[in-house]
């Protein structure tokens, strides 16, 4: 819907840099989206399914902990 596609809260982000310069991915799990800059997103559309969310969800408990 409209207003899920205005949303961006982003909980997460990622950093790096190449050649090309810097890059940052933005990860709003409230939102279900992903916000590419600096680089081309490579797919259609910036939305998550729940199950990916889910499992990202995942992983970022596995890296930190919560009260770590």
């Amino acid at each position: 819907d409209s207003t899920q596609a205005n949303c961006m809260y982003a909980e997460m982000g990622l950093a790096w840099s190449s050649a090309m310069g810097n890059n940052e991915l933005l990860v709003s799990f409230s939102c279900n989206r992903v916000e590419a800059r600096g680089f081309a997103w490579p797919h259609s559309n910036t939305g998550m399914k729940p199950n990916t969310v889910k499992k990202l969800s995942e992983v970022v408990q596995k890296l930190f902990p919560p009260g770590t």
